[in-house]
């Protein structure tokens, strides 16, 4: 599956406004995937305590895949973003399943959930039917990190070891204009 950036700040808005209108939880992961660039494994496996210092919110965690350790603090992150982990009272997943265990365990939501939840909101708007999945974040995310700065800023974000991984997040026409 070929998958490209989101590169209007419209079309952004009306993803995350969709997240919203299925559940607060998928708008919330949204903009936390758009605004910091994770995988959508790592962000369903998010635990309240990886995040929270009292009133202080600070996402630092090791990635699944690389097992690059990864920090964002307060100002990288959506406010609707930060409100919505402060009000989560003692639950442990930033985005838990509606159902519990046979036991009463709460468990995180599923990614094929997400998936799906994602593909059905990606449908639905015209410029993004087709070939894109939940990586459309990071790669919106490295697209929005190179207009602000270059490639070793997007490689140092995203926590790659090498400036060839970051290369492939970005579209080619940049490099050609350049």
């Amino acid at each position: 599956m070929i998958c490209f950036p989101i590169m209007h700040k419209q079309t952004i808005k009306k993803v995350i406004r969709l997240s919203y209108k299925v559940d607060t939880k998928y708008g919330v992961m949204a903009e936390l995937m758009f605004s910091c660039g994770y995988r959508m494994c790592d962000v369903i496996d998010l635990k309240k305590m990886h995040i929270c210092n009292g009133s202080v919110v600070t996402l630092f965690f090791e990635e699944k895949k690389t097992k690059a350790k990864r920090c964002f603090n307060h100002a990288d992150m959506p406010q609707s973003a930060i409100e919505y982990i402060l009000g989560l009272g003692s639950r442990d997943y930033l985005f838990p399943r509606s159902l519990y265990s046979k036991k009463g365990k709460l468990y995180h939501i599923s990614a094929s959930r997400v998936k799906q939840v994602f593909r059905e909101i990606f449908s639905s708007i015209p410029k993004l039917r087709g070939a894109y999945g939940t990586h459309i974040f990071r790669k919106t995310f490295a697209y929005n990190e190179f207009k602000k700065g270059d490639i070793y800023r997007v490689k140092r974000k995203l926590g790659h070891k090498n400036i060839n991984s970051t290369i492939k997040y970005l579209p080619e026409e940049i490099f050609m204009n350049e």
